[in-house]
């Protein structure tokens, strides 16, 4: 499990023609990140909570992103 502090978010991107149109983007240490969502509520969400980890400190695991708001 690589951690690092060295984050990076984009905007949120809308992509019509997908069932799940909505995706948060990031990057930890250089690698791309992403997850999709339904509505652009959840999407903004998600990413609230990500900025926030990054905000205080946490460490990002390069596959799943902070601990704290990790999917289970």
């Amino acid at each position: 499990m690589a951690m690092s502090y060295k984050v990076r978010f984009w905007d949120i991107r809308e992509r019509p023609q997908r069932r799940k149109p909505f995706e948060v983007r990031w990057t930890v240490n250089g690698r791309e990140r992403s997850e999709s969502f339904i509505t652009k509520g959840l999407a903004e969400s998600r990413r609230a909570k990500l900025m926030t980890a990054a905000r205080e400190g946490e460490a990002f695991d390069e596959q799943t992103g902070p601990l704290s708001v990790s999917f289970g």
